[in-house]
């Protein structure tokens, strides 16, 4: 299972520029698991393309947010509608 953000990529660069690595969220994820730690991916979406991925380490109460690192920048199709709020699962 992956997840699926729509963000700017002038927001999440500026996000990383600071050493914010994690997604504040409003609720923790359901459907992740613990074996989904360190092998899924986060990808974030301009709405139309997947421009950067993350590997996925799990929720952190502290920040309210899932937590990512290992970046990799890609360019390829959304593989699913990414909402302009919150985010989606992806298999």
């Amino acid at each position: 299972m992956n997840i699926l953000i729509r963000t700017t990529p002038e927001k999440l660069a500026h996000k990383m520029s600071i050493g914010e690595y994690y997604w504040t969220l409003s609720g923790q994820p359901k459907q992740m698991t613990i074996e989904d730690e360190e092998n899924a991916k986060v990808m974030f979406t301009d709405g139309k393309n997947v421009f950067a991925e993350y590997r996925y380490l799990g929720w952190s109460d502290f920040e309210h947010g899932i937590v990512f690192d290992k970046f990799r920048r890609v360019n390829y199709p959304q593989p699913k509608v990414a909402p302009t709020r919150g985010f989606t699962y992806v298999e």
